[in-house]
């Protein structure tokens, strides 16, 4: 693992189109020290690379069991899940 590919929760926010909030509750679902690491109070949380794909997971199968136009509605809708 590189430097690299370790990202913060707002990251992978911005990077998956979920909210921090969400992502803050599916933190239950890793191990900490292992799959992501608290800095502190109020300071970023990492995610290992492997973190990254537990917690987006959910998301991306959500994704892969919509049809072709419920998939095309996100996208004109600027890709606000409901």
């Amino acid at each position: 693992m590189e430097l690299k590919d370790i990202k913060t929760i707002q990251e992978v926010a911005d990077e998956y189109n979920i909210s921090r909030q969400t992502l803050h509750g599916r933190l239950k679902n890793l191990q900490e020290g292992i799959e992501y690491r608290r800095l502190g109070e109020r300071q970023p949380i990492l995610l290992s690379p492997e973190g990254v794909k537990k917690i987006v997971k959910s998301t991306i199968e959500d994704y892969e069991n919509m049809s072709k136009e419920q998939l095309i509605n996100i996208i004109k809708k600027g890709n606000k899940r409901k």
